[in-house]
C-alpha cells in the first residue's frame, strides 16, 4: 500500500508542474486580452467617428465645431461629447477650411493598452505605440 501512496504523490506532483507551466504560459495573453479589447473597441469608435463627421459636413456643408457638436446634432452619444469612450481620450479639432482631426489617446496605458490613434478627413486611422499619434504615423493595417 505504501507503493501506492508513493505513485499518488507523483502524480499529483506531475499535475501541479504541468498547471504550473500552463500558468506562466497563459499569464501574459490573459494580461494583453483586455488592451486588444479596449484597443478594437477605440478604432470602431474612431469609424463612427470619421463616418459621422463626414455626414454632418454632407448635410450642412460644414464640419462641426467639436464633439459636443457632434452630440447636439445626435450624431454621437453623449459619451462622446463628454471626450472620452472605450477608456480612451478623444481631442476634436476642426481644422479651418480643410476639414477636421482627431486624436485619441488612452486614459491609463498599463490597463486599457499604449496604443494612440489618430484620424481625419480623409479616414485613415493612424496609430503609434509610444506617443500621441500624428498625421505622420504608420497607416492602421
Amino acid at each position: 500500500m505504501q507503493r501506492s501512496a508513493g505513485f499518488a504523490l507523483v502524480a499529483l506532483m506531475i499535475v501541479v508542474a504541468v498547471l504550473s507551466v500552463d500558468a506562466t504560459i497563459m499569464t501574459p495573453s490573459l494580461h494583453s486580452a483586455p488592451c486588444t479589447s479596449y484597443d478594437a473597441a477605440a478604432v470602431n469608435s474612431i469609424r463612427s467617428l470619421s463616418t459621422v463627421s463626414e455626414q454632418q459636413h454632407l448635410r450642412f456643408g460644414a464640419y462641426a465645431s467639436g464633439l459636443n457638436s457632434l452630440t447636439a446634432s445626435e450624431y454621437l452619444d453623449d459619451v462622446f461629447g463628454s471626450r472620452g469612450k472605450s477608456d480612451r481620450s478623444f481631442e476634436y479639432s476642426l481644422n479651418r477650411p480643410s476639414g477636421w482631426s482627431c486624436t485619441i489617446d488612452p486614459l491609463e496605458s498599463s490597463f486599457t493598452g499604449d496604443q494612440s490613434f489618430y484620424v481625419d478627413r480623409t479616414g485613415m486611422i493612424r496609430l503609434s505605440q509610444s506617443s500621441t499619434s500624428t498625421p505622420a504615423d504608420e497607416p492602421l493595417k
